[in-house]
């Protein structure tokens, strides 16, 4: 259903490709997606509106609403909520939006060998000019989610980090991490809190 000045289209299918390269890094496969999108025009500028998308592959189980405002010369506004049920965390880099750094992103596909992720919630709002945000510049990014039975082999030669359960939190380019346990080469380790100023 669709006029000059806007409309509306319902999807429902399987094995699914959704392709957004101004905020992820490459493809992503998806086994089903159901989604009901509107759309509406305004003095030359086009807003579209998710009123559900519900998304489900091997990796994940999400749900995600939100509005994409289209900007002359620039890549425009967005304002999003997403929540996955599950997740696996080895396949966490392959979400990750563009903004961070890929030198990030290829030590999280290597480091994060075990493990899934549940209750993941995101949201993102502002001009995609300015993502990801830093220090709230432009817009909001944030993201949680708990870790469970991670297994992360973070440096080369050295024993992996085994077990983990942690509460995982990027706030614009800032990521924080509160373990609160783990294991190395057999021993325990308790509450243990790690951040990163800055991922970008």
């Amino acid at each position: 259903d669709a006029t000059m000045d806007g409309g509306e289209m319902k999807l429902a299918g399987s094995n699914v490709t959704l392709d957004l390269p101004r905020v992820l890094e490459a493809p992503i496969e998806f086994d089903s997606l159901q989604s009901s999108v509107k759309w509406e025009r305004h003095d030359g500028a086009t807003k579209v509106k998710v009123e559900q998308l519900d998304v489900a592959n091997a990796d994940l189980s999400a749900s995600a609403s939100g509005t994409y405002r289209m900007l002359p010369n620039a890549p425009g506004e967005i304002e999003i909520v997403a929540r996955a049920s599950r997740g696996d965390a080895r396949q966490v880099h392959r979400y990750l939006p563009r903004g961070m750094d890929e030198a990030t992103r290829r030590w999280l596909a290597s480091a994060l060998t075990a493990g899934s992720a549940v209750d993941a919630r995101l949201k993102i709002s502002g001009n995609l000019a300015d993502f990801p945000f830093a220090h709230g510049k432009g817009g909001k990014l944030m993201f949680t989610t708990k870790a469970k039975g991670v297994t992360l082999a973070h440096t080369e030669g050295w024993p992996a980090i085994e077990a983990i359960d942690a509460e995982v939190r990027i706030d614009g380019t800032r990521l924080a991490i509160d373990a609160a346990r783990g294991r190395v080469d057999g021993v325990d380790i308790g509450k243990t809190h790690v951040e990163i100023p800055d991922v970008t």
